[in-house]
């Protein structure tokens, strides 16, 4: 009766590890998307207003005459 259950049960963990394939989820990358991807950021340029007063923090009483 033992060596049943031990069976039985090494059978119910054999089964529940064969998993089946995922099927993909939603739209996927095409090959151009994932070679874009693949670059990474090689250089980020942000303007805004403070771009243009030398300061990193504005204040709100910078200057707006270069606008």
């Amino acid at each position: 009766m033992k060596k049943l259950l031990i069976t039985a049960g090494l059978l119910t963990c054999l089964a529940a590890t064969n998993a089946q394939k995922i099927a993909p989820y939603g739209p996927l990358p095409t090959k151009a998307q994932l070679e874009w991807q693949d670059l990474e950021n090689y250089m980020f340029i942000s303007f805004g207003p403070n771009t243009f007063t030398g300061k990193e923090w504005g204040d709100g009483t910078e200057d707006t005459s270069y606008a």
